[in-house]
């Protein structure tokens, strides 16, 4: 099943040709990664619309919302909101079971697993 969004508010990115505004997201499914579009704003391509899979995009520096870049270049972990809003950071989880944790070690830098889809 594909899902197309239009983002609004666009979401601001930062891709392999510069920085831009995402306005849309397209799902083809579980199977595949998400399908960003993106109007470029900064870079020698301003005003292109490009569309990035997952991997080729990243969410900008946001002090706000905790996302910062670190001395190495790369996005500094901030605190994030969980579903009652206390501002700390949910449990790494791994598989179908509810409460199923995966050990530090076996994370290798991910903190959450997708949402299960429905069938």
């Amino acid at each position: 099943m594909q899902t197309l969004l239009q983002l609004n508010p666009p979401i601001p990115m930062k891709t392999p040709r510069g920085e831009g505004m995402a306005v849309m997201v397209i799902d083809y499914g579980p199977d595949f990664d998400l399908w960003w579009t993106v109007i470029l704003t900064k870079g020698e391509h301003v005003g292109e619309i490009w569309t990035y899979s997952n991997p080729e995009v990243r969410g900008v520096e946001n002090i706000s919302l905790g996302r910062q870049v670190s001395l190495n270049g790369k996005m500094a972990g901030g605190q994030h909101q969980n579903g009652n809003g206390n501002g700390t950071n949910p449990e790494p989880v791994v598989g179908n079971h509810p409460g199923e944790k995966m050990p530090p070690e076996q994370l290798n830098g991910r903190q959450f697993r997708p949402p299960m889809r429905g069938i």
